[in-house]
């Protein structure tokens, strides 16, 4: 278990933040996992927005 540095996080909004799919990298305060969380988070946009537009363009 990590212990917390801060005050505790908040039970809704870790459970919105899991829900929205960040991975860990969301509670690591440095510049190159906050890069890679925008290219993960931009690329997971990229293909699920892919997807519902194929899915409405080609419902099968």
């Amino acid at each position: 278990m990590m212990r917390p540095s801060g005050p505790l996080i908040d039970g809704n909004l870790l459970q919105s933040t899991v829900n929205r799919r960040y991975d860990l990298l969301t509670l690591i305060p440095s510049v190159e996992s906050t890069v890679m969380q925008r290219k993960t988070l931009a690329m997971v946009f990229t293909l699920s927005s892919l997807r519902l537009l194929t899915g409405l363009v080609n419902p099968n």
